[in-house]
């Protein structure tokens, strides 16, 4: 894979500032989630790209049975090490090796924006969920007209919020909650430009290239809770 091609969250220069977590707002926006889905102790939580394991080894913490899933063996390796109790699978997001309906919840993070068919994404996902378990997603969207250069990866791939609740609708996941976390990613975007010295070096570092830097005044972060329909 090109480093034009690299997704922006296995960039060393995105990662020096970005943390084990790897996205806006850290474990602290994760714990939140969590919270508002209200999931009891011995829960099964899947997180759909767990990364290196930060997701995970909350789960875990928390009491439920956590279960990982990501395409990439490295973040596995890293994954059990932060969470050594939690169940580890290799695979993508599109296609869950997962029975139907037998997990009471899932967290993807800054995942579907990543993807090139999020939309199959989410049918695994209220596939493999009982009726009535909930999705917790957060990840970045548009709040208006995008401008600017247009990059790869997760930028790229982020849609307006309307478009997302559409999504999961089709998806048969009953929005419950949306909150906008633009402040989690303007505090990331300020630890990329003191680490960096600019958004521009920073993209530029990332990408392996020079490139434009993209206009991020339409874009922001949002958490959102979804809840598969009942029978």
């Amino acid at each position: 894979m090109s480093q034009a091609a690299r997704p922006l969250y296995r960039s060393p220069a995105f990662q020096e500032a970005g943390g084990m977590a790897l996205r806006p707002g850290g474990l602290a926006l994760t714990a939140r989630g969590l919270t508002l889905c209200g999931f009891a102790a011995g829960t099964r939580v899947a997180d759909v790209g767990c990364g290196p394991g930060a997701t995970l080894g909350l789960l875990a913490g928390r009491g439920f049975a956590a279960l990982g899933i990501d395409p990439d063996p490295v973040f596995l390796d890293q994954a059990r090490q932060e969470a050594p109790a939690a169940v580890l699978i290799q695979a993508q997001a599109q296609a869950l090796p997962l029975p139907e309906a037998c997990l009471d919840g899932l967290v993807c993070e800054c995942v579907l924006s990543t993807l090139d068919r999020p939309e199959a994404a989410l049918a695994e996902m209220a596939r493999v969920l009982r009726p009535g378990g909930r999705v917790l997603l957060t990840d970045l969207y548009v709040r208006g007209a995008a401008s600017g250069a247009p990059v790869p990866g997760c930028l790229a791939g982020a849609v307006s919020r309307e478009q997302g609740e559409g999504r999961l609708l089709a998806a048969g996941l009953r929005p419950l909650v949306f909150e906008d976390h633009g402040r989690a990613l303007r505090e990331l975007a300020g630890r990329l430009i003191f680490a960096h010295g600019s958004l521009e070096l920073f993209w530029q570092r990332a990408l392996g290239r020079e490139t434009g830097c993209p206009d991020l005044r339409a874009v922001s972060y949002c958490l959102i809770i979804a809840e598969k329909e009942r029978a």
